[in-house]
């Protein structure tokens, strides 16, 4: 059977597109196993690959608009959430005699925002003419961003165990000179310099990424 030129170029395309199709893949692949996130021996620890910061918009879009008017200079960001929740036993102060009635009088703030909440809980035979609650809370964060290879490791570890929650993190990509060039099997249409004429057209090409 003879092959003719139409023939040839069905399998070139055949070919670039099985192939374009398995570089896609794995680059898939690769970027799933490359974001883990959660707790690893009591810090917690996101792992990733470098990204535009404009993905920050799907991600964090309120924490995009307030960087976005600088956001060519920022190389690397994150925000997170907080809570950590202390519990404290009953505290009696005189004993009641066995003819009192003790009743238990809840006060708490009216939770406007969610940095510091409080329920005080006060048992007692009449309701205290007032109440005062004084509360000190520190803790210190460590946040240390690491690099092995095309993957970042951040790590978030707070000095009292509370827990960290609500996480974004984004390592802008810092593209060189040479990282900006691409290659891999390219087809479409266009114009033939030799035969000039339009036609369909596939092969091999180099790109460059002007972002």
């Amino acid at each position: 059977m003879k092959i003719g030129k139409t023939h040839i170029i069905m399998l070139l395309m055949a070919l670039a597109i099985s192939v374009l199709g398995i570089l896609l893949y794995n680059t898939h692949n690769a970027a799933e196993r490359a974001y883990e996130e959660g707790y690893k021996n009591g810090t917690y620890v996101i792992e990733k690959a470098d990204e535009t910061i404009n993905n920050l918009k799907k991600e964090n879009k309120e924490l995009y608009d307030s960087i976005k008017s600088y956001k060519d200079k920022v190389t690397f960001v994150t925000q997170f959430k907080y809570k950590k929740i202390y519990i404290t036993d009953t505290v009696y102060v005189n004993k009641p005699q066995p003819n009192d009635t003790v009743k238990t009088f809840v006060y708490q703030n009216k939770k406007e925002n969610d940095s510091l909440n409080y329920k005080l809980s006060i048992g007692s035979i009449a309701e205290p003419n007032w109440y005062k609650l004084d509360m000190t809370v520190g803790d210190k964060f460590t946040i240390i961003n690491k690099k092995d290879g095309d993957t970042n490791q951040t790590i978030i570890d707070s000095g009292n165990n509370g827990l960290i929650e609500e996480v974004t993190v984004i390592n802008k990509k810092q593209n060189s000179f040479w990282k900006r060039f691409g290659y891999g099997p390219n087809f479409g249409f266009g114009y033939g310099l030799v035969k000039k004429e339009f036609d369909f057209y596939v092969g091999f090409g180099v790109t460059y990424d002007l972002k």
